[in-house]
This record gives C-alpha cells, structure tokens and sequence, in this order.
C-alpha cells in the first residue's frame, strides 16, 4: 500500500477510478454490471474442488508360496493392487502372478520352466491414449472458475454448449467433462521360458533354452458430444491397439575339462530372436446418441495400422579356452551373425576375437618374492558388430501422399541398398598388471585402442527421377568406409 509518507515531497499524483472496469468483469460473468457491494456479498458459493476431489484409496495384497520335494520344486506368487486418486474418475488396477518350477528328470537332465502373467488398467482424465486438453482435467482448473458459477442445473444436469457452456475463458464445465469423457487402457503381458540342462557326459553339459514375452497394449479416448471439445463432430472416439511379440531362444554346448595341469573349455551356442510388433490406431465421430459409443456406430473414420518384423542369428558363436598350469591363458571366439536389418547380399557376418594372458609372477624366478607379488601380462584383439539402424533400411519403400490430379496416389520414399552390411567395430588392447607387498600396492597399465569401420550413416542421395522432377526426396542408410 503506497501512502503520502512514501511518495516524493515534491511531486503530486492524482489517480482515475474507472467504473466501466467493474461492469466489464460482471457482465463477461453474466451477472448484471450495477451489482451493489451488498448484491456481490449475496451471491451463491460453488465449492468446484470440492466437487473435484476426493478421498484416494490404495489397496495391496501379496501372497506366495513354495514347496516340493527331492526331485521338484516350486514357487508361485501373486500380487493385486488397486488405487483409487484422489480426484474424481481417476484409478488404477494391476493384477500379476509368477510360477516357477524345477523338476530333475534324471540325474543328468534338469528341466526348467517359468510364467509370469500381468494385466493393469487404468483409467484418467485427458493424459491417457492420444492425449487431450490439460485445461479439462479437474486438478488444473477447478480453482479457476467462478464460485459464483453453478455447476449443475437445477434439474441436476449439466450445462451443454447449446446453453452458452460456463462463463469465463476455460467455457467448459471440468466436472462434466471429468464424469462424460472416458480415457482408460488395458495392458496384458505374458513372459514364459522352458530350459534343459543335460548332462552328457563327463565336463560335456548341453543347455537349450527359449522364452516368449507376449504383449498387448489397448487404450480408448472418448469425447462426449455435449462437451465442447466433441460437440461439432458429435462425439468422438480415439482408439489404439498395440501388440508385440519377442521370442528368443538358443542352445549351447559346453565342454569343460581338466587334465592335470591343463583346463580346456570348448562351447558352441547356437541363437535366434525375432521381433514383430504391430498395431492400429485412429478416430471415429459422429455417433447417434452419447451412450451408443462403440467403434461401429460412427460414420467417420480414420484409421492407420502398421507393422514390423525384425529378426537376429547368431548362426554360430564357438568359444575355445586354454589354460596352462594356470600361467599361460589362451582364448578364441568367432561369431557368424545374421540380421534382418541389412541388405540382401549382406545380412551376416563372421565376427572372430582372441585374447591371451601370462601371469609372469607364478614363474619360477619370481613365485617366491616378496615384493613383487603379482605380475600378468595380458592381450586381445577383436571385432564386433552393430546392426542398430531401424527395421527397414535396406529396403526400397514407397508412401502415400502422392496426389495427383484429384486421385490418390504413393511416390518412393526410400531407395533400396541390397549392399547395405554390419559395421565392424575393431578393437586391440595390450594390458600390465602388477600388484605389490601381497596386494597392498596393485594397478594397471593399459594401451587400449578401437577403430569403427563400414559407419552406418544416414545419407540423402538424389534419384534420376528426382533430378529430372525435383520433387521426391530418397533417403537411404548409407556404408561409409
């Protein structure tokens, strides 16, 4: 508050009252502009966040149990939980149970076997699958209008945008919108694996394995005609649908010996994975009357569905180790892998490794010094591969969009590169490691070096058809030495 004894000796202010800025505010409320103080007082309460908000609940409930016997052995649990906001149409629901049993065939064959079930729904305001207005959730703007602004009629429904919607800027009423509108998905998953572990014979275990993790994603968002953000199309209704599927599964065979003072170690896997995910999602509107909201009593629609499928082998991965009085270490790699990203003519490739190790501190000159007490001298050299550039990059793709005269029409979008191949990351390292007074003093002195090649780098690239008609841009995944 600015009184005389603030302002400046020597200067005078004088200040306008302007009544027309009163009416302004009670007319764009739809009130009369002559209210009186007494008439302002007088005026009704509306208590909108009460109306809004809520008691939240939560509930949880967890239960397992395990048992068995010599030859098998589970173990199951199960949870469920349930949370209910503390705003209005707003909760959650998630359900899960796990099995996992053991069971010895034989002596030498163990199998194994595990499932994990969960789904979980939740239901919201305007967050949910394609979005919506943060304006229409309660939290944010039921502080924001009016008090003196009812919120039902007096029949007890609400006010549609035929009735001019509330006064104010927002013009919707947030708990209508709140209770009308409907946002809620559903997501199931189920993951399970099957192994076996035999034993074949002495240091020679065979192990398969394979597991699936299926899962499904639904979500809906229904706008009710007699809000304002559905009222012209009246009503609509926004859906989606995603489903993927990852299944995984391989084989290795191990053979681990010890010969007096040497260990040999052989293992030869075999692997593969694939990966489709698809899908849909679109809108439709129009619906005859609020409650008939389902997906075939609309008359506009629009609707886009895709899908993808990716695979990966490892055709072959061969791992030798020799061990020598353990002194000298000796190891050799080699994968053939395949991928589904790359060209035709380039879809696998051989990725070998090899590493050697001398621990000099375990030679007779130097096994009983006191000072030095740890020495090893160690090497490796290897490649590896990258195949992290999309589904289809290899692949010649067209699109639609492509209108000409008044009829639909696709035009490419990607030029196909059968070449395309793996990036090799090429890698040496030369290592020393020492340590001192048993232990006390220890470090290492590395020389590491990696050098990537065949980059896979995203490069526009014109083709004839666009350096005749300039009006198609191609893009391809490009090698780069």
């Amino acid at each position: 508050m600015v009184t005389d004894a603030h302002r400046s000796p020597t200067k005078r202010h004088s200040y306008a009252y302007d009544s027309a800025g009163p009416r302004r505010h009670w007319t764009s409320a739809r009130l009369a502009g002559d209210l009186t103080a007494e008439a302002i007082a007088a005026l009704p309460t509306y208590d909108w966040q009460k109306e809004a908000f809520k008691t939240g609940r939560s509930q949880n409930y967890e239960l397992s149990a395990s048992g068995g016997n010599d030859k098998t052995t589970f173990y199951w649990s199960g949870s469920y939980l349930t949370q209910d906001a503390n705003l209005i149409n707003i909760d959650f629901l998630r359900g899960s149970t796990n099995l996992n049993v053991i069971h010895k065939i034989s002596p030498k064959v163990t199998f194994e076997n595990s499932i994990k079930l969960s789904t979980q729904k939740g239901r919201g305001q305007f967050g949910g699958p394609l979005g919506g207005s943060f304006l229409g959730a309660s939290s944010f703007s039921s502080p924001l209008i009016l008090p003196m602004v009812p919120i039902y009629k007096e029949d007890g429904s609400f006010s549609t945008p035929l009735d001019g919607g509330i006064p104010g800027i927002l013009n919707q009423n947030i708990i209508m919108v709140s209770q009308l509108n409907k946002i809620q998905s559903v997501q199931n998953q189920a993951v399970g694996n099957v192994s076996l572990t035999w034993k074949i014979a002495d240091g020679l275990t065979l192990c398969p394995f394979a597991s699936i993790d299926y899962r499904t994603n639904k979500g809906d968002n229904y706008t009710d005609p007699r809000t304002p953000d559905a009222f012209n199309v009246n009503g609509r209704l926004g859906f989606q649908y995603n489903q993927n599927v990852n299944f995984l599964t391989n084989a290795v065979l191990n053979y681990n010996k010890m010969f007096s003072e040497t260990r040999g170690e052989c293992l030869v896997s075999y692997e593969y994975r694939s990966d489709v995910n698809e899908g849909y999602f679109g809108t439709i509107e129009g619906f005859l009357r609020p409650t008939l909201n389902m997906l075939k009593l609309g008359y506009e629609l629009h609707l886009n569905r895709w899908w993808l499928e990716w695979f990966q082998k490892a055709i072959g991965i061969c791992q030798a180790k020799y061990d020598f009085k353990n002194k000298y270490f000796v190891s050799a790699t080699a994968r053939y892998d395949g991928s589904s990203r790359f060209g035709v003519n380039n879809r696998y490739g051989l990725f070998p490794a090899l590493s050697a190790g001398w621990l000099i501190s375990e030679e007779p000159f130097l096994k009983n010094n006191t000072v030095l007490s740890e020495l090893k001298l160690r090497a490796s050299y290897g490649t590896t591969g990258n195949d992290q550039i999309g589904f289809f990059p290899g692949l010649g793709l067209v699109g639609g969009g492509a209108n000409y005269n008044n009829l639909s029409g696709t035009a490419p979008t990607q030029m196909a590169n059968p070449n395309l191949k793996w990036e090799r990351n090429v890698t040496g390292e030369v290592g020393l490691e020492y340590g001192f007074f048993g232990g006390r003093i220890s470090g290492q002195i590395n020389y590491f070096n990696r050098t990537s090649k065949d980059l896979l780098l995203n490069r526009p690239c014109l083709s004839p058809v666009d350096l005749a008609l300039s009006w198609t841009m191609w893009a391809s995944y490009a090698t780069v030495a």
